[in-house]
């Protein structure tokens, strides 16, 4: 029984430790610059249960304006429709609210042991409210559903050094001349 609980803390050690953090999408679609960072694992604990949610921050560029959204991840599969809410709620009791911009989808990741589904969705937020997250812990968040919400409960302060760390990365990759000819 040891061995068996070794061996499956050792794959979850595994799955989870290949997430670096880095900009994983730099390219140019449809007249837009698309910068991606890599989602950071095990910012927040999902309604009192052992799914862990990851976050990443996305950057839109287009004519010099910049669109940002949080991505949230979830190891289980919730119905969160475009337009649903997602409610930010910071050290001082302070409720910021974003939407979302997409119906909620999936990717498989992992390795050669094992494919995980993950499923993802994206809330546009204004540079204005992500200057606020950057600078004021959040301590818990609720995702509207479309017949609940979640909650999650924030480790720490790993939700504002994960967007801070993901703005930074972003802003980096965006000083960098990009063309959709790269790599051709």
């Amino acid at each position: 029984m040891k061995r068996v609980f070794f061996a499956f803390a050792m794959l979850i050690a595994f799955c989870t430790t290949t997430f670096a953090e880095k900009v994983i999408v730099d390219k140019i679609k449809d007249g837009f610059r698309i910068v991606q960072t890599e989602r950071t694992p095990h910012v927040f604990l999902v309604g009192g249960t052992m799914n862990d949610g990851a976050v990443s921050l996305d950057c839109w560029q287009k004519d010099g304006v910049k669109q940002y959204s949080i991505v949230l991840y979830f190891y289980s599969e919730y119905n969160i429709e475009k337009g649903s809410k997602l409610l930010l709620k910071f050290n001082n009791d302070e409720i910021l609210e974003l939407y979302s911009s997409s119906d909620i989808g999936h990717v498989w990741t992992g390795n050669a042991f094992a494919q995980i589904p993950v499923y993802f969705v994206d809330y546009n937020v204004t540079l204005e409210q992500l200057n606020k997250i950057m600078t004021q812990n959040i301590v818990k968040l609720r995702a509207e559903t479309f017949s609940d919400h979640i909650d999650g409960k924030v480790y720490g302060k790993k939700f504002t050094k994960t967007i801070n760390k993901d703005y930074g990365l972003i802003e980096q990759a965006l000083k960098k001349e990009v063309s959709l000819y790269d790599d051709f």
